[in-house]
Formats: C-alpha cells, sequence, structure tokens
C-alpha cells in the first residue's frame, strides 16, 4: 500500500492562517499517513499553529519543525525540511503552504496522481505568464520530490534568496517574488509525466483563484476545492470601470504581491484584473464578499466552530 505525506510550510501567525490551517488538516489526513509542518523559527518557543491542531486532532502522525523565513518562503521550507529531516521513506508526498482554505475533499486530486503515479501532480493550472501548474498544492512521487527538491535549491541559489523576510526592502522583496514565480513556471518543465486535476481552458489567462465569475463556476460545479485566503479579504463590484475615488498608492500597498511601478500601472491592472479579482483600492474599503464564497465557507474554520481558547 502506497504511503503519502504531506509538508505543510507555514509562515504567519494571523488568526485566519491559523484557524484555516487548522481547518485543513482534517482535509490533509484523508490523503496522507503523516503530516509535517514547518513553521517560521519566531514561533518556536509558542506556537500558535501547533497548540490549534493539536486541541482538535492530537499530535498522531503530525510533526512540527521549524526554520528560518527566508525571502524563499514555502520553498526554502519545503527544501529544509526534504533535505534535513526526510528519510525517503514515503512512495508520494504533498508540497503545500498555509495560502487557503480547503472547502471540499482532495481525494480526486490523489486518485488522480495514482492513476498513472503521475512524476508531479498539480491542483489547478494557470496560463499568467505561461502555462504551469500552480505549485501552492502539488504531489510528487517518490522519484522526483528529490529533482523539485534539487531545481528549488538551484533558482534560490542562483536569485541569492537567503535573507530573512524582515531584512529586506520592497524591491528586494518583489525581486525575490518575481523569482520564485519564474521557478514555479519553469520547474513544470523538468518532468515528463505530469497531470493537473484543473486544467484551465487555453483561451484563459487569468488567475481562477482570483476571479471572481470562474471561481463561482469551478467551485459550485467542478468540485474546485480551495479558497485562497487573500481572496477571503475581497470584495465584489457591482460596476466595472475606475472609481472616481480610486487611489493608486492605496492599491499598491494593499496588493504587496503586485509589482506596480506607476500610477497609469495601478490604474490599468484594476480595470483589466483588479476589479473582477474584487481587490481593494484604498483604506477602510467596505467589503462585500460574493454570495458562492460565503456559502462555500460556511462549516469551514470558524464559522463551524473549531475550538475557541
Amino acid at each position: 500500500m502506497d504511503k503519502t505525506l504531506c509538508v505543510i510550510a507555514a509562515h504567519s501567525g494571523d488568526d485566519l492562517g491559523i484557524k484555516s490551517t487548522c481547518s485543513n488538516i482534517k482535509y490533509f489526513k484523508e490523503v496522507s499517513d503523516k503530516i509535517v509542518v514547518v513553521n517560521s523559527k519566531d514561533f518556536i518557543d509558542d506556537d500558535p499553529l501547533k497548540k490549534c491542531i493539536v486541541k482538535e486532532y492530537g499530535d498522531k502522525d503530525i510533526e512540527f519543525h521549524y526554520c528560518a523565513n527566508l525571502i524563499s518562503l514555502n520553498h526554502g521550507k519545503w527544501i529544509f525540511y526534504i533535505d534535513n529531516i526526510y528519510r525517503d521513506d514515503y512512495d508520494h508526498v504533498i508540497l503545500t503552504n498555509d495560502t487557503f482554505l480547503i472547502i471540499d475533499t482532495l481525494m480526486p486530486f490523489l486518485e488522480l496522481h495514482l492513476s498513472d503515479n503521475y512524476e508531479m501532480t498539480g491542483l489547478v493550472s494557470s496560463r499568467e505568464h505561461a502555462w504551469h501548474c500552480q505549485d501552492f498544492l502539488r504531489i510528487y512521487n517518490k522519484e522526483s520530490i528529490s529533482k523539485a527538491i534539487d531545481f528549488y535549491k538551484e533558482k534560490i541559489i542562483l536569485n541569492g534568496l537567503f535573507l530573512d523576510v524582515t531584512d529586506v526592502d520592497t524591491t528586494r522583496y518583489h525581486d525575490a517574488r518575481r523569482a520564485l514565480i519564474e521557478a514555479e513556471i519553469s520547474s513544470c518543465q523538468i518532468y515528463s509525466n505530469q497531470a493537473c486535476l484543473h486544467t484551465l481552458p487555453l483561451t484563459y489567462k487569468k488567475n481562477l483563484n482570483f476571479d471572481n465569475e470562474k471561481l463561482e463556476e469551478y467551485i459550485t460545479e467542478k468540485g474546485y476545492p480551495v479558497i485562497k485566503h487573500r481572496k477571503l479579504t475581497m470584495t465584489e463590484y457591482k460596476k466595472k470601470g475606475l472609481p472616481r475615488d480610486f487611489e493608486s498608492q492605496s492599491y499598491k500597498n494593499l496588493n504587496p504581491d503586485l509589482i506596480l511601478r506607476t500610477e497609469k500601472d495601478a490604474e490599468e491592472h484594476f480595470k483589466d484584473y483588479g476589479v473582477y479579482e474584487g481587490r481593494l483600492y484604498k483604506q477602510n474599503q467596505n467589503i462585500n464578499t460574493p454570495t458562492f464564497i460565503d456559502k462555500a465557507i460556511e462549516g469551514e474554520i470558524n464559522y463551524a466552530g473549531l475550538s475557541e481558547d
């Protein structure tokens, strides 16, 4: 019987991240024989995520490890565990992170991977920049996990991604993020036998996770099982176009994942993408959560009662 390991790279101590990751464990337990959480060393003495998980599930088949929170982010934590602790004793390894809430079973994801013992199987594809399987949730077989880690290590070394997140300015952080996106895309080229559970149409070049219309379709009709944390903090706009009170600098500050150098860049991005994704553009903006998201998260995290302290 094949055995599967799940490695979760965790980075934050905020309430949403803790409770959603804790909630996700029940879904990861369905597809894993063992779960490992690699959190930032800042939490080594007082880890609220560990407390939440142990309280809900106990600590059987769940391990906790800690390392520096470098600008290599998820990749750095995956590398830390596989290089230093992993014993190569599982047939399949899931590499994932703490940036999303699971709302449905991951069994179809695992079953697809096992159907042909793929080198790598991703949850969802994207054609942003170039085609790839997004790497926030992938599963690798026994032979390919070392290939994945070696590839990411090479990219981290080439781009000098060794600094702690707290020691870099915005420009260096954006440079690091761009390098990691390039690594995510190019990593798909090293596998000759790979699959993706939710493959988007060739004509679709947005990110499913942040597109209200397409995300609603995939959640309600196709069983798409995750909602990104950032999506839970976005809104829904009834009118399209650029609002009269649009604030370019606030838009850039509120969306640090974007690389927007000028006011015009911010305005154009909002009109072409942000308004459809529900991105906020000013401080203290009212949030109108799409109805399909409210329905999807009903029964998860605090909406459904993880234990309170």
